[in-house]
């Protein structure tokens, strides 16, 4: 008599695909084909079943990157997707089926705020080097909604500066963190001279435009 193999449990590697992962899997890559889809729901499955790992061995384990490549994703762009949704949304109190695209905007924009704080307070406290994993966010649920609310009532314009203003706080932190010796002397003035120039701008408007004294720059 041929004996019942029991289903591996969810997220752990059997002789065969368990079939919760395997349902999973055929879910996201029909999620993927549907252009009403959005990556939240990708997120969701994703970390519904794998187990997630920072570094080490992960033998008899479903993880993101199996995942990735069973649904054909790029394996850094859904760890970042996973991010977002394990650090943001899932502090959120929301249902998912309530998470529209616009929400998932403004939950990456957080992600990406948090991420940074976390950067510069390590490199406040001497740990530049040490390899930053977004998992590791953990900003209290209150905060995360305070800022999910602020973004998301945000004009377009504005949402537009604050893009720019983490993409300088980006280049802040990776100029402290980054061996530079390999750079040439031209490309760090042009660096140099573009980030003067964007904020000789700032303040020129902010000067003639928001009756600001120079003072108030100081």
């Amino acid at each position: 008599m041929m004996r019942n193999t029991p289903t591996p449990p969810l997220g752990t590697k059997g002789m065969h695909m368990s079939r919760t992962y395997a349902d999973y899997v055929r879910l996201a890559k029909e999620c993927l084909a549907s252009i009403n889809c959005y990556q939240v729901q990708i997120a969701f499955y994703a970390t519904k079943v794998c187990t997630i790992r920072h570094g080490g061995r992960s033998n008899g384990l479903y993880t993101l990157s199996d995942f990735s490549k069973d649904i054909g994703v790029n394996g850094k762009t859904l760890s970042g997707w996973a991010s977002v949704y394990r650090c943001v949304i899932e502090k959120l109190d929301m249902d998912l089926d309530e998470v529209s695209v616009k929400d998932w905007e403004v939950a990456t924009r957080v992600h990406a705020l948090l991420k940074s704080e976390k950067k510069s307070i390590n490199a406040a406290m001497g740990m530049a080097k040490a390899k930053d994993k977004g998992w590791k966010i953990n900003a209290p649920s209150s905060k995360i909604k305070k800022l999910f609310k602020q973004y998301k009532r945000q004009r377009p314009v504005e949402a537009e500066v604050h893009s720019w203003t983490d993409s300088i706080i980006t280049i802040k932190n990776k100029i402290r963190t980054r061996d530079l010796s390999g750079v040439s002397t031209e490309s760090l003035l042009l660096l140099k001279n573009n980030l003067d120039q964007a904020s000789e701008n700032v303040t020129n408007y902010l000067l003639d435009e928001r009756d600001i004294s120079i003072g108030e720059l100081i």
